[in-house]
């Protein structure tokens, strides 16, 4: 027989999501930081200047591709961005100890599946998009996407292409060209996400 060492996880408390309010400032304080300009980081972010002051000034709430350009250019990835996370070495996470990563834009709903991204290979994702929600334009990165649909049906965009998925179905592609992803459908998509290195 063999046996099994029975691995003990102490629960940590999760810090709270990132309230939409303070993305603006975040971003600003950031920039500043680094001593961009508006132009510097519009130029990076692939945006324009009066998107980013509008971010900065709360005016505009942004989507997730725009938001993923800005932040990237700020040296972050999207979790780092979106959450509080603490720092342990947990090699096991249970469902209720996953950490929220708050989007801006309605609809999604996006879990990491383990912390301290900073010291990871991958970067697992569970999330939640709902009907009509999506990264709302393409975006590129470094690196390689795995996507395995639980539930309902999701568009992955590939350099304008559009690739449907269903439940059990799964994708694996490269980053550095431009995609991104919608639920086109009329109910809600449940997805397991896995990126390496992340970037998200």
């Amino acid at each position: 027989m063999i046996r099994t060492k029975k691995v003990s996880v102490h629960k940590s408390k999760q810090s709270s999501d990132i309230d939409e309010n303070t993305i603006g400032p975040r971003i600003r304080k950031l920039r500043r930081d680094k001593n961009m300009t508006l132009s510097q980081l519009a130029e990076f972010a692939g945006c324009t200047n009066a998107t980013i002051s509008k971010i900065e000034r709360n005016k505009m709430t942004p989507s997730v591709s725009v938001l993923k350009g800005i932040v990237n250019a700020l040296g972050l990835t999207l979790a780092e961005f979106l959450t509080e996370e603490n720092h342990s070495d947990l090699v096991i996470m249970r469902k209720d100890q996953r950490i929220p990563i708050k989007f801006p834009s309605p609809g999604i709903q996006s879990e990491l599946l383990t912390t301290n991204l900073k010291h990871r290979m991958m970067e697992p994702l569970y999330e939640v998009i709902e009907p009509g929600a999506g990264s709302k334009g393409e975006y590129v990165h470094e690196g390689e996407e795995f996507v395995l649909v639980l539930k309902g049906e999701l568009t992955i965009i590939i350099r304008g292409e559009e690739y449907v998925l269903n439940a059990g179905d799964s994708m694996y592609y490269t980053s550095i060209q431009p995609h991104g992803f919608s639920n086109c459908g009329s109910e809600t998509v449940e997805v397991v996400w896995i990126i390496t290195p992340p970037t998200y």
